[in-house]
């Protein structure tokens, strides 16, 4: 587990209301922090069932989210688009993103999912928010996965003009010239 995720799942599971408020915390420990494990042990489809019970469980707003956009991500690795857009449009209206990654996650679900349209939107909104820390806006990220939105879509000036554009924020990037180079062949 990465050191942010564990602090987070720290915050969701030894909140003060949560503690008070349930009486299942050593359960509710237990399934979260297994699902948690789980996932990042690569065992998507056994995280499924323990993140399902964590979700059960009374989580803060952060916590919910967190949860879902795992889920979610267990939800792509598997294949299974549609529940990983509804899981991460979900984490998303339940708690406001503070930076870009969970709209450009989803716009890799669309777009895996063959939506290019709603990966494009969803990309879009990425642009409003920081994507690698206050003050820096939109990364590369954003502009690489719009590139191979417009890439899958047979746009290629457009996708060329967006892998383009990220290259000033991040141009030790060797993917971006990988599809560069080869859409301008």
């Amino acid at each position: 587990i990465d050191m942010r995720r564990l602090i987070l799942l720290f915050l969701v599971l030894y909140n003060p209301v949560f503690s008070a408020t349930e009486k299942l915390e050593k359960q509710s420990m237990d399934y979260c922090r297994s699902a948690v494990e789980t996932h990042d042990d690569g065992k998507y489809l056994q995280s499924i069932p323990l993140l399902n019970k964590c979700l059960t469980y009374w989580l803060t707003p952060e916590g919910r989210s967190f949860f879902l956009r795992t889920r979610a991500s267990s939800f792509d690795y598997l294949e299974r688009f549609d529940e990983a857009i509804s899981d991460q449009l979900s984490a998303i209206f339940i708690s406001n993103p503070e930076d870009a990654w969970p709209f450009i996650r989803l716009g890799m679900f669309y777009r895996k999912n063959k939506m290019y349209q709603s990966s494009l939107e969803a990309l879009s909104a990425a642009k409003n928010y920081d994507e690698d820390g206050p003050g820096s806006g939109p990364g590369m990220a954003v502009n690489y996965h719009t590139g191979l939105t417009y890439f899958e879509m047979k746009k290629y000036d457009e996708a060329i003009a967006a892998f383009s554009s990220g290259v000033p924020k991040q141009p030790d990037y060797a993917w971006v010239y990988y599809w560069k180079r080869g859409l301008s062949n």
